[in-house]
């Protein structure tokens, strides 16, 4: 196996430009190289920018695409266009015949283009990232990446804005995508197992590994955490493990990794609010993904994530996790300072210093002095006094009314 993986290697061996840096993995493109950055066959230059080419048509169809936005050559099966009828043939193959003909020697990667193949090889196998940040410690073997970084971490620019909503953007491209798969809720592929959809191919890809072949090949170093995706493994990383939290919250103690998370806890907690109202009920949420869980165990009843080990039963996936490490595996990851106290979730370790340590009762009944550190311990002091003793002197509706103004304000 080590023969094979070496001799793929050598065969797609990078080959170096006599006259630069640059290395190529084929000829071809190394030909083309040289005859348009050191030839001097780069003679036809665009009148209405500064694009250049060594080819007298690249510049008609560079005008006819960018400049006078002619794309007469359209996809049957999206909304992609082309000044070039080549380029619609290309997409077509690569987007939804998925045809890959260009193969890696070194790992599972395919692709529709050559120089695709080139770019992953240099990147991903023999490390080579040209394009350097003069501003920091960012590399990227793909300039347009490079551009893209520049403008969204150092000069805090996003050009291309959606008309429907804030969205704000480095890439045109990206814009595209937004609007189709956010406002035109486009979906074009359908996973076969079951009803899912999506607008990219990545996530119908990403779908089935992780719920169908219950893949989790990212995996975080310095706990059990695992994860389908890199991002989610990126962000674990960052807010269960980063101890530099420089966005903090002007009202509260509250500290956080990232600028957006900070934003929502402010509207969430502090400006309450609440974009997103259950049909069958009062409940009212700041994320959708709150009310779509609410109505999942509230109102459907659906507990899908069953323990193997109890009759414990939740509709969420994390808190089956959570369940068996607290439970079963008696974890303890977080520890008191003040105290031998220890408990599996930070939230745990928080309620404790707050309530034993700082002696702070948040929630406070407004039909008696009762007080307490948990909304739970509220709603079933509201339930076994005030209801049982207003429901026998007939004030159950008005007692209902306080109950939720109680809960919504302390909350």
């Amino acid at each position: 196996m080590q023969q094979q993986r070496r001799s793929s290697k050598e065969s797609i061996m990078a080959i170096q430009c006599s006259i630069c840096d640059a290395s190529f993995t084929l000829k071809g493109n190394l030909k083309t190289h040289v005859r348009r950055i050191h030839g001097s066959e780069v003679n036809f230059h665009c009148p209405q920018c500064n694009y250049s080419s060594f080819s007298k048509d690249e510049i008609k169809r560079h005008i006819l695409s960018v400049h006078e936005k002619k794309r007469d050559f359209r996809c049957e099966m999206c909304h992609y266009s082309s000044s070039n009828k080549s380029h619609v043939q290309n997409h077509v193959r690569s987007v939804h015949e998925r045809v890959r003909p260009f193969n890696c020697g070194l790992c599972q990667f395919a692709s529709s283009y050559k120089d695709s193949l080139e770019r992953h090889v240099t990147v991903m196998h023999f490390k080579d990232n040209p394009f350097s940040c003069d501003r920091c410690h960012f590399s990227t073997g793909y300039k347009s990446t490079l551009m893209r970084h520049i403008m969204r971490f150092h000069e805090k620019v996003k050009p291309f804005n959606c008309d429907r909503c804030e969205y704000a953007t480095v890439s045109k491209h990206y814009l595209k995508c937004h609007i189709q798969s956010v406002h035109e809720k486009a979906k074009r592929f359908t996973c076969d197992l079951c009803e899912f959809k999506s607008f990219a191919h990545t996530d119908l890809r990403r779908h089935i590994e992780s719920v169908h072949k219950k893949l989790k090949p990212f995996k975080c170093e310095l706990c059990h955490f695992s994860s389908s995706y890199i991002a989610s493994l990126k962000k674990h990383v960052t807010i269960m493990h980063s101890k530099d939290k420089p966005f903090k919250c002007d009202c509260c103690e509250y500290a956080t990794v990232s600028k957006h998370y900070l934003k929502c806890h402010i509207q969430s907690v502090h400006e309450k609010v609440r974009r997103f109202t259950c049909d069958l009920c009062e409940f009212k949420s700041f994320a959708h993904t709150d009310l779509r869980r609410h109505i999942e165990s509230v109102h459907e009843k659906l507990k899908p994530f069953k323990c193997d080990r109890c009759e414990y039963a939740t509709n969420l996936k994390q808190s089956l996790k959570r369940h068996v490490q607290s439970v079963h595996e008696k974890a303890k990851r977080f520890a008191c300072d003040l105290c031998e106290f220890k408990s599996f979730a930070h939230t745990d370790l928080r309620r404790h210093i707050e309530s034993v340590h700082e002696k702070l009762k948040s929630f406070k009944c407004d039909l008696c002095s009762f007080e307490t550190y948990r909304k739970w311990n509220l709603e079933k002091h509201i339930d076994l006094v005030h209801k049982k003793c207003c429901t026998k002197r007939g004030r159950q509706s008005q007692i209902n009314k306080t109950l939720l103004h109680t809960l919504q304000h302390n909350f």
